[in-house]
């Protein structure tokens, strides 16, 4: 490394020419994976080579050495250098955006913004000072770009331009007016150059390329004819026959270069399930697979944790976190809010539309969702497929007719698979029987089942009613509850051993948190009423793979407090459910469907209607305002979609605030546990919460084995 030639970064020490090598190498692989068409590329070359040239700035420099800080865009000066050697508009706004958006208060502040009064009195003499600052380095810069192939610059920086015309010829309604094709451009050249700097300078160039997966078993029928379809697609399979692989061979065939796949579920602990099947040797191996989910930072740090190690497994977690989240793995498992978010125009949402150009997305378990993430998702993914040519599967085991229309008209002229005619899945796996009970009333039963030596799920649907049912069995030695409400370190140690089939209760008390995609598999069950397509996915849980000699028993307690369950479940749909529930009788396809095409005869209710129509309008208001180079400013706040907030009780508060003083931040949210909002808003009501600066605190029981009790007080009480 030359004294002579500017620096990029520090920690190491980085020159500006081979960062922005670096930088090039992540680009074309990234352009690559989305098969970027050669004048993209072109443009997106010039972003690259010249994005950080303004570094090459006295005060920047010394701020480098540890000269103190520097209080100007280094982007503005790159840009100024762009629009000297003539490159596309495009790359020149891709350029002052890569750390800013143009609403950025530091836009403002730069002055090219001001009115042409100030800008004459003020702004013009600060922006050539500003220049000035390039001198020392002006004949290197020079060189530089002349080995590069660009034309000469002026003799002097102070001669560079300003960008009053540019930005004000792209302000955000203009932008929003400017041609699609020019939209696109925005977003793929501004979201890769963004991209490839970060993963740059994590010290990271070219992702990694996807292998082919080494699985060693006969296909069936419906594997193949997935793995032979083009385009978009709805497959209807039940559980355990190997929906996964055969989504995964759609996905492979469909591929284009390195199109990333996006595997959607609805849960984070289906998605930590799904990351480890990914990862194995035999699919796509560790480096090629990351999960994408809110929880993702503290499950790292929960892997690599001891009580010696904190800032090792701290700074690790964040790194792995990090790449996780950037243009790097092939395949990535994530919830459909991590999808939804970029839409919402959050800062850098370029990058993840970037990424998802021409992508494949299996959408997993798409029945599980209400009407309110339904309209969001639905809405979202019509506008990805239109905009950014991606390409879905759709998947679960059974569509009601009604959401298989709406899903036809997210893709029109997808295919449609169904599995269930070959003969291996014809046959029922469970017997459906009807108890005129409260599931609170089936101790002895369970008690027998127990006895007999089968395995006992239980599904409860509220945490308070699972949490009385797990005290009924305190004789019961092999016994676990799993809910919402432990906090994140107890649910870690409890989804582990439940996942794990050495350390798997015989009796597993749980909410709906099992419904969806986790790998357990239990000789019968019992559960509250729910909606047809809800009790699907419990039973699912059950004989999963069907090689019980019998269709295993499936028990639905009729008797339920409506009062309790009404935030949950829309009554309505309960009473229809339990209407044609088919009693008595082996659950086959054919009876299955019949259930849920009655269920489901006018589809949504009228209230679930109304929730749909509403969220979808809002959603296609959120999609008008998405305008590139800009951080949304709509008054829809994406965060206020999450019905929760993360809380700490109070027999934890002292050792939270310990590891809070110790600066172990990821510790001290290992203490944390998600609440709904009207949940904590009862509490309060009570007296039972405390604000601190640190967290909200509430004054109630908790324990490693039932969780957070909201109906009972803390019998020590420091609220006054």
């Amino acid at each position: 490394m030359s004294a002579a030639e500017p620096l990029a970064k520090t920690a190491p020490a980085q020159t500006l020419s081979e960062h922005t090598q670096q930088v090039w190498e992540a680009a074309q692989a990234m352009a690559r994976a989305i098969l970027l068409p050669p004048p993209l590329l072109d443009m997106l070359r010039h972003a690259v080579w010249l994005h950080d040239v303004g570094k090459a700035a006295e005060g920047f420099q010394k701020m480098l050495r540890g000269g103190g800080s520097w209080q100007h865009r280094h982007e503005l000066l790159s840009a100024a250098v762009a629009l000297a050697v003539g490159v596309p508009e495009e790359a020149v706004l891709a350029i002052v955006t890569h750390h800013r958006a143009l609403n950025d208060e530091a836009m403002a502040e730069s002055g090219h913004l001001a009115t042409d009064s100030v800008w004459q009195k003020h702004g013009l003499l600060q922006w050539r000072n500003l220049l000035s600052e390039m001198e020392d380095w002006w004949h290197w810069l020079r060189q530089f770009l002349g080995e590069a192939g660009y034309p000469p610059l002026p003799s002097s920086p102070t001669e560079l331009p300003s960008l009053r015309e540019t930005l004000s010829r792209f302000s955000k309604s203009a932008v929003k007016e400017c041609p699609p094709d020019m939209r696109k451009r925005l977003i793929l050249c501004r979201g890769i150059l963004i991209a490839a700097d970060h993963l740059a300078s994590g010290h990271h160039t070219v992702p990694p390329t996807l292998p082919l997966p080494r699985w060693g078993f006969r296909w069936h029928s419906f594997q193949e004819e997935m793995h032979r379809t083009e385009g978009d697609v709805l497959l209807e399979a039940p559980t355990g026959s190997g929906k996964t692989e055969a989504a995964l061979l759609w996905a492979l065939h469909n591929r284009r270069g390195e199109a990333r796949i996006f595997y959607v579920l609805p849960t984070q602990a289906s998605i930590n399930a799904m990351v480890e099947r990914l990862r194995r040797p035999e699919a796509f191996g560790e480096d090629s697979v990351a999960p994408v989910h809110a929880r993702v930072l503290q499950q790292e740090f929960q892997a690599r944790f001891n009580e010696q190690n904190y800032a090792q497994a701290a700074q690790e977690s964040h790194a792995r976190t990090d790449l996780y989240r950037q243009f790097y793995a092939p395949v990535k498992v994530l919830t459909p809010f991590q999808i939804i978010k970029h839409l919402f125009g959050q800062r850098y949402f370029e990058v993840g539309l970037a990424e998802l150009q021409g992508a494949l997305l299996i959408v997993d378990e798409v029945h599980a969702y209400d009407a309110r993430v339904q309209a969001l998702l639905e809405t979202s993914l019509q506008y990805l497929r239109e905009e950014f040519g991606v390409r879905v599967c759709f998947m679960s085991a059974t569509f009601p007719t009604f959401l298989k229309d709406r899903l036809r008209r997210v893709a029109p002229g997808a295919k449609e698979i169904w599995a269930y005619g070959e003969s291996r899945f014809a046959r029922a796996r469970h017997r459906l029987q009807l108890l005129d009970t409260s599931l609170e009333e089936c101790t002895s039963a369970i008690y027998n089942d127990l006895a007999q030596g089968k395995r006992v799920l239980v599904i409860c649907n509220r945490v308070a009613q699972a949490q009385e049912i797990y005290r009924q069995f305190r004789d019961v030695s092999s016994r676990r509850l799993l809910h919402s409400r432990f906090t994140y370190r107890d649910r870690g140690q409890i989804e582990r051993e439940i996942l794990d089939k050495r350390t798997q209760p015989q009796l597993l008390i749980a909410t709906q948190v099992v419904e969806v995609s986790l790998d357990i598999n239990y000789d019968t069950c019992y559960t509250e009423v729910a909606p047809v397509d809800d009790l699907l996915q419990r039973f699912g849980r059950v004989n999963r793979k069907g090689e019980a000699p019998e269709p295993a028993r499936v028990c639905v307690c009729t008797r339920y407090d409506e009062e309790q369950v009404k935030p949950i479940y829309d009554i309505e749909r309960l009473r229809y459910t339990l209407a044609f529930a088919p009693d008595g009788k082996e659950l086959n396809q054919e009876v299955l469907l019949s259930w849920l095409e009655q269920v489901y005869a006018c589809g949504w209710t009228q209230s679930e209607r109304r929730v749909y129509e509403d969220i979808r309008y809002s959603m296609e208001k959120v999609l008008r305002d998405l305008t590139p180079l800009y951080d949304s400013e709509h008054s829809i706040d994406f965060d206020s979609l999450f019905d929760s907030v993360e809380v700490v009780p109070e027999s934890l508060q002292e050792e939270y605030l310990r590891r809070i003083a110790q600066r172990q931040w990821l510790y001290a949210h290992e203490l944390m546990l998600p609440l709904r909002w009207g949940t904590l808003q009862g509490l309060k009501a009570k007296g039972l919460i405390a604000s601190t600066h640190e967290a909200i605190v509430v004054n109630v029981e908790y324990d490693a084995q039932l969780g957070l009790r909201t109906e009972k007080a803390a019998e020590q009480s420091w609220i006054v």
